[in-house]
């Protein structure tokens, strides 16, 4: 997952090089590439989730819908440095501070 995420940090820099260098008008194929290295660590992501045995389909469920939920990026950390993904639904679930 550590490789997928160094591609997309790649991919946010040749996009700002591409766009700064290109103002007027920018490489189409850099463009191209950038764009999908931007999208490596999500897809990558998305495609673990669906694949790993590690988590029931309705764990899967769970996760899904807090990765594109209101609170989506502390979901996609959660999901990227926690050892086991079961314990960590538990924290997603719970309602934050004041909402109760």
């Amino acid at each position: 997952m550590k490789v997928f995420a160094l591609l997309t940090v790649v991919g946010v820099v040749a996009m700002a090089v591409t766009l700064l260098l290109g103002f007027e008008e920018p490489n189409g194929i850099l463009l191209l590439i950038s764009s999908i290295l931007l999208f490596t660590a999500p897809v990558a992501m998305l495609a673990h989730l669906a694949l790993t045995p590690e988590l029931t389909p309705g764990e899967k469920r769970i996760w899904l819908r807090a990765l594109i939920g209101r609170r989506a990026p502390a979901a996609w950390s959660a999901y990227l440095t926690c050892h086991n993904r079961r314990d960590a639904i538990g924290r997603l679930t719970q309602p934050s501070p004041g909402q109760e």
